[in-house]
């Protein structure tokens, strides 16, 4: 197993504190425990505020660099795109981020379908604001946002103590199974020989002060609770508290400083406080055991390290009895209200007065610190990587069926992904408990394979969504993917993507029809002119800068949008839990958003036909007046100008010349004002008896009867919307040789039946030599027809297709919700 851990926080400053301390012990440990392999994540050049080569000379160190595709700038996503690469390259198999909530420290994104584990070390600032749980902070809170990041893309949080894991559960609303409990550790310091820093003046004659003074470890902040302790203090006898100094240890600055000393003028101005600031781990060992106490009255904690550490060194301790400090300390500690200044007055004044006490606290710390060990942590931590990564690997035992919300138009709806439902839901129900989502009311020409599977609206699933999980078909079209989008926005499901390209269906959706605003919530908010516009939103999340300046330019000055150079494909990976698509092509630019979601390749379903009946074809070419020996080129679909009909008839005209005879079928749905400048093209090249339009074929026995009168089927796009073709694959099971323009999926499909057009200048002689060459061998059509029956049943026929759906909804089942 591989495990790659983030190493951010050895370049800032909680390098030196507890959290750095949590990294530096566990990754310098995990990699002796095991035959696992560790690597430490770093930005730009290592060697930050910590000399990680020094402090980890057994994990080697790698550096990422920052860069994305559509990121617009972000350094969010390209930080998480650098992660998504390394983590590919290097074939990790988990990712472990050990300081998630640190706001000065970049977010770590689920790299796709490798596991992220992450460390909730406390929820210190959702308690200090009173809130009961996430919804409580405002929408634009910067902790409530990266909470939101962390529950959207941890697969399974460590908590440092059980009070941890409570607040996760009924705070944050983590699956209490997806949290496990992996207590920190305590440094083996020795206190003894420690050559005191010349610049810590104060340290050494402290050392021979008889347990007098009193230790309060860590920086200045709200949950520390300095307010409540130092008037506390000033509820003891004047006399008594001059002669126990208080020190602090930690990273003060003067204005935090300033303050204390305030605090003390104004409450006990006869204690003496003394700043250290920090200092080294072998000073603060000497500093503990020379103590007569550590004052750790904090108001929360997630763990509570400084009790630890004073027990190791037989300092006794005074902390909270609530929360993570009272299940740390246990029974080992003299416990206080951390809000009542009179009991932790008492609890201070007891343990200045009773020597006893003092001496039975140290016994009992020392016993209580050996619960808590960095080995045990460490292999711990290991056990669990294990755990979630064999986990993560092994197929769902439940013998219930998932349930499903399958978001879809449906049968008679026209187009490929109406059919698509068709096919793979006939399949589907095999596995899952399937209700199909559509507002459109129920057609008596349902299919015999869906009509008495359950059906429910868009809004109907957002009443029920609890035991669903949606899967939504989602294509650039605004008619048939409108609501069904909306619902992808607002609740995270899978997605297949049967189209990379939405931008036209934004444009349509928000531009061109100009329909009243819908009313959902975004992720990101952007603070501009254009803010309400949806359009420009939606473009802005897509591709930042870049797709604002488009926006701005489309609402301002009506220009039409560079839909090929945005794509806009960021909002549905950034809206997904994950996300199917059709062509290993297609993965790639999919994953080039370093959006947590994992990208799945799913071959794309076609059902193989009945060999239509001899009449029947033969029929269709009679109709048509083809004659034998005349090659008949058949191209289908949705036929817009991207789908280079006029390269065709212009290749035929070439042919013709040439003493070959072809005829072109267009048998799909034409915007009619290009089947008007078709025929008219047509007509000048003198082709008028070689051109024929059949319109869409609404029955499907119909179409599979011209794909299998063709000799060649021609299914040309440029540019493409990043699709994979149904027509193209429904030629192939029909047994027909492939024509295709050589540009991104169809690249994939395999030479020996399907040859690649160029797009250009190329295209029309091409196109020529190509029909030209199978016109004059029918040998060589037999073979390609051969093939591409074979490569269909090999890849693409729906059992097997619905077999891998289903085991990649098993995947997709366990993931963060």
């Amino acid at each position: 197993m591989r495990v790659a851990i983030d190493g951010q926080t050895f370049l800032t400053n909680d390098a030196r504190l507890g959290i750095g301390v949590y990294l530096r012990e566990l990754a310098s440990r995990l990699p002796r425990l095991s035959n696992e392999h560790y690597r430490l994540m770093l930005w730009g050049p290592s060697g930050g505020l910590v000399p990680q080569e020094d402090v980890i000379p057994s994990t080697r160190l790698v550096a990422t660099t920052a860069s994305g595709h559509y990121g617009g700038g972000d350094p969010l996503h390209s930080r998480n795109y650098a992660v998504r690469q390394f983590v590919r390259e290097w074939s990790a198999d988990i990712v472990l981020n050990p300081n998630p909530l640190e706001l000065h420290v970049a977010p770590i994104s689920r790299p796709g379908r490798v596991p992220l584990i992450a460390t909730a070390h406390d929820l210190t600032p959702l308690f200090l604001a009173g809130a009961d749980c996430l919804e409580d902070l405002p929408p634009a809170d910067p902790y409530r946002l990266r909470l939101d990041h962390l529950r959207r893309n941890a697969s399974h949080l460590i908590a440092v103590s059980m009070a941890s894991k409570t607040e996760l559960v009924d705070k944050l609303g983590f699956p209490e199974e997806r949290i496990t409990v992996i207590y920190q550790g305590v440094s083996e310091r020795d206190a003894d020989g420690i050559e005191m820093d010349p610049r810590n003046t104060e340290i050494t004659p402290l050392v021979g002060f008889g347990e007098k003074y009193f230790l309060v470890v860590g920086g200045y902040g709200p949950k520390k609770n300095l307010e409540n302790l130092i008037p506390a203090l000033g509820r003891i006898a004047p006399d008594r508290l001059a002669a126990h100094p208080i020190v602090f240890a930690g990273l003060y600055d003067d204005t935090s400083w300033e303050r204390l000393e305030h605090l003390r003028a104004r409450h006990c101005p006869s204690a003496k406080f003394l700043r250290l600031g920090y200092v080294s781990e072998g000073q603060l060992a000497v500093l503990y055991r020379n103590a007569g106490a550590l004052l750790f009255v904090s108001l929360h904690e997630g763990f509570g390290l400084p009790i630890v550490e004073a027990m190791k060194q037989g300092c006794p301790v005074v902390t909270s009895n609530r929360g993570a400090t009272a299940e740390v300390a246990g029974d080992a500690a003299l416990l206080c209200a951390p809000d009542s200044r009179s009991s932790i007055a008492d609890a201070v004044r007891e343990i200045m007065e009773r020597p006893g006490l003092r001496t039975d606290l140290k016994r009992r710390g020392l016993r209580q610190a050996e619960k808590f060990s960095w080995d045990r942590c460490a292999e711990e931590t290991a056990d669990l990587l294990r755990k979630v990564g064999r986990d993560h690997h092994q197929p769902s035992q439940s013998s219930i069926k998932p349930r499903i919300a399958w978001f879809s138009p449906l049968p008679p709806e026209w187009g490929g992904v109406s059919a698509y439902t068709e096919g793979m839901c006939s399949e589907l129900r095999k596995h899952f408990d399937l209700t199909l989502v559509n507002s459109y009311p129920p057609s008596a020409e349902s299919p015999e394979g869906l009509k008495d599977l359950p059906r429910i609206t868009h809004r109907e699933f957002r009443d029920r969504t609890a035991d669903l999980l949606p899967v939504y078909n989602v294509q650039n079209n605004f008619e048939q993917s409108g609501l069904t989008y909306d619902t992808l926005r607002q609740i995270p499901g899978l997605c297949i993507a049967h189209d990379l390209n939405i931008h036209a269906f934004l444009y349509d959706r928000f531009v061109d029809r100009n329909p009243t605003p819908p009313t959902r919530m975004l992720r990101r908010a952007f603070n501009n002119d254009h803010g309400e516009n949806d359009y420009y939103r939606e473009l802005n999340a897509a591709h930042g800068e870049a797709g604002a300046a488009q926006a701005y330019e489309v609402l301002n000055f009506g220009s039409l949008p560079d839909t090929s150079r945005l794509p806009c494909h960021r909002l549905v990976t950034m809206s997904s839990l994950a996300v199917v698509t059709h062509s290993r092509w297609a993965v790639g630019q999919l994953e080039s958003n370093a959006d947590p979601a994992p990208i799945y390749y799913l071959p794309l379903g076609i059902e193989v036909p009945l060999e239509a009946p001899g009449s029947q074809v033969a029929a269709l070419r009679k109709r048509l007046g083809i004659e034998n020996g005349e090659l008949l080129v058949v191209t289908g679909g949705f036929l817009i100008p991207e789908r280079r009909l006029d390269a065709l008839l212009k290749a035929i005209w070439m042919l013709k010349k040439q003493g070959v005879r072809c005829h072109l079928v267009a048998a799909g749905r034409t915007p009619a004002w290009l089947d008007t400048e078709l025929v008219e093209l047509a007509e000048k090249l003198g082709l008028q008896g070689q051109f024929h339009r059949l319109g869409y074929l609404t029955n499907h026995q119909d179409f599979w009867t011209a794909l299998q009168a063709a000799d060649v089927v021609a299914h040309l796009h440029h540019p493409t919307k990043g699709e994979t073709s149904s027509t193209a694959l429904r030629a192939l099971a029909a047994g027909r040789p492939l024509l295709v323009t050589d540009e991104d999926a169809f690249r994939e499909m395999p030479e020996d039946c399907c040859w690649k057009v160029p797009a250009g200048a190329l295209e029309v002689p091409t196109l020529a030599e190509f029909l030209g060459a199978l016109a004059a061998d029918p040998g060589l059509r037999r073979t390609m027809s051969r093939n591409a029956t074979a490569f269909i049943h090999r890849c693409h026929v729906w059992p097997k297709v619905a077999a891998q759906f289903a085991a990649i909804v098993d995947e997709v089942s366990r993931l963060p919700r």
